[in-house]
């Protein structure tokens, strides 16, 4: 019996913990920017629109699991290249899992923090070329984010979100990053 007794309180936490998990999922849609080095362009433009889709998965302590699609938009420069101004454009887009960590700060106002690891892809076009020299480029890099959130019912909120991470190009890496309004449904 007293080997017994371990592996029932094990399983009761277990159920309590079940009891209190939760699925949720959720996105957001935004302004974006990329830290690109302008010096050299014609003209330059890091900031581009973007979004975020997650969903994930509560342990009802206020850690969760999580999945994540996001878009860091596009940033567009314009360069010489043979004498001709040409324009060059860069997306990125990363899908990862996560932990988000987060609780209460009242009754209707809530925090998240993120942080995880995403497979990022830089998507590259240079004006009358099929692809750039970045096209295709994939790297795992981290990211990170932060969310506060307004209660509208129990299983609703509105989010102010920040994102951010990095991408690998030809040239090196850039950070790039994410503020977005939207929203979390809770199942």
């Amino acid at each position: 019996m007293k080997h017994l007794r371990p592996a029932l309180v094990a399983a009761a936490a277990l159920c309590a913990a079940a009891a209190h998990a939760q699925v949720y999922v959720g996105g957001s849609v935004g302004t974006t920017e990329a830290n690109l080095d302008c010096a050299g362009t014609l003209g330059c433009n890091n900031d581009g629109n973007g979004g975020k889709l997650f969903a994930g998965y509560s342990f009802g302590n206020g850690l969760a699991l999580e999945g994540v699609y996001q878009n860091f938009g596009k940033a567009t420069s314009t360069q010489s290249i043979g004498g001709t101004p040409t324009s060059v454009e860069l997306g990125s887009t990363g899908v990862g899992f996560g932990l988000a960590i987060g609780g209460a700060a009242s009754e209707d106002w809530s925090f998240i923090v993120r942080v995880g690891m995403a497979r990022n892809k830089v998507s590259s076009r240079i004006a009358g070329a099929t692809a750039g020299p970045s096209d295709g480029l994939q790297s795992t890099q981290p990211y990170s984010g932060v969310s506060i959130g307004y209660r509208l019912t129990r299983k609703a909120s509105l989010d102010l979100a920040f994102d951010s991470s990095r991408v690998k190009i030809s040239s090196g890496t850039y950070n790039v990053r994410a503020v977005g309004l939207g929203a979390t449904l809770s199942f």
